[in-house]
């Protein structure tokens, strides 16, 4: 039972390491995507 519970603690903190770091990735994607956006706003402000 303990080594069981402490491979599962490991994994957890492991899923939880990665699911942070995709959260991030995911995170800067979306402001990247914002900025273009606001850039492309910007642009079609200054064009007109």
């Amino acid at each position: 039972m303990v080594i069981i519970y402490n491979m599962s603690n490991r994994n957890n903190i492991a899923y939880y390491y990665n699911f942070r770091r995709n959260c991030l990735i995911n995170f800067k994607l979306k402001i990247s995507i914002i900025f273009k956006k606001k850039l492309g706003i910007h642009k079609i402000i200054y064009t007109l």
